[in-house]
Order: C-alpha cells, then sequence, then structure tokens
C-alpha cells in the first residue's frame, strides 16, 4: 500500500466509527516503515484516524511527530489545527513537535497582510 492508501484506510475506518484494532495495528506497522513518504495531510489524517479511536499508538505516534516536525512548512491551517487536536486528544507529548505547530500557526496567523 502506498501511504495515501495507508492514511485513507485510516481515516475512513475512523469516519465509519469502525473500531478494528488488528487494522490499525496493520496500519501503524506499515506507515512506520513508510512514513517520511506520507504528505502532510496524510500524516494528519492518520494521526486524527488514531485520536478518534483513543488508540495512543506510541511508536506511530512518535513517527508521525517527527515526521510532521519535519514538514511542518508543507502543512496548511486546517493541518495544523487537526495534527495539534490529534496528539492533544491522545494526551501525547511531543515537545519538538508543539514547538513547530506553534512556530508555524504563529507564522500562519501573522501573514502577508499584518
Amino acid at each position: 500500500m502506498r501511504s495515501q492508501e495507508l492514511s485513507m484506510t485510516a481515516w475512513s475506518s475512523a469516519t465509519w466509527q469502525y473500531l478494528h484494532m488488528p487494522l490499525l495495528y496493520a496500519i501503524s506497522s506499515a506507515a512506520q516503515i513508510m512514513i517520511m513518504d506520507f504528505s502532510s495531510q496524510e500524516l494528519c489524517n492518520t494521526v486524527w484516524a488514531f485520536a478518534t479511536f483513543a488508540c495512543a499508538d506510541a511508536p506511530l505516534l512518535e513517527s508521525i511527530a517527527s515526521a510532521a516536525s519535519r514538514r511542518i512548512l508543507d502543512f496548511a491551517p486546517q493541518g495544523l489545527a487537526g495534527t495539534a487536536w490529534s496528539f492533544a486528544a491522545l494526551a501525547f507529548e511531543d515537545r519538538p513537535l508543539l514547538a513547530a505547530l506553534s512556530a508555524r500557526a504563529m507564522n500562519t496567523l501573522q501573514g502577508p497582510e499584518w
């Protein structure tokens, strides 16, 4: 599976409220291997799905946090908010990600019209 297919499978499962732990574990395992291939939207969708299920898969969350921190400039405002909400909902604190999200949000808020 490609990164888009993995993230959309996780997202659609959460949207339909179909909690199937073997599927989530399979998505987590595959995603961790290819996490650097995920776009910012795919990272957001994946962490949102796991947060929706209250599934705090630490190895996956660490992988997503690391990848998201590196790609923070690619995040649109909705992706920033969704990612921040997801990590907060899971009570998973990753200080480098929080710093990156905060800096990117401040930059977005201050935009060129300020």
